[in-house]
């Protein structure tokens, strides 16, 4: 079994299961930690799925989409695809509310 990578901070955990295959994102995704999930996020590959899941976030800002927007935007860069899934509704609301839902979450 390949090791699970985790990078965190005492209020976000930002992983990687398995072989990279796909991205967990749980805690708090707010305003004091979306930089800093950022900046880590930067140290690992780009999932090889492209799935990111969402279903544990925790808290959530206006600033939880500009970090999606910013994974997007180095997918693109990096001509890669990736989803969003297990989006919980308050995510899916902000990102309606701000005009992005269809760049975040295509149909």
């Amino acid at each position: 079994m390949i090791p699970k990578k985790t990078l965190h901070d005492s209020a976000h955990v930002f992983s990687v299961t398995g072989d990279g295959e796909r991205w967990v994102c749980s805690g708090s995704l707010v305003f004091d930690t979306a930089r800093h999930a950022l900046e880590r996020s930067r140290a690992l590959a780009l999932p090889a799925s492209g799935e990111i899941d969402c279903a544990q976030l925790g808290s959530l800002d206006s600033t939880s989409v500009a970090f999606l927007l910013a994974l997007k935007r180095r997918a693109v860069a990096e001509q890669r695809t990736i989803t969003f899934i297990h989006t919980p509704p308050a995510l899916l609301d902000l990102a309606a509310l701000y005009g992005v839902a269809e760049l975040l979450f295509p149909q």
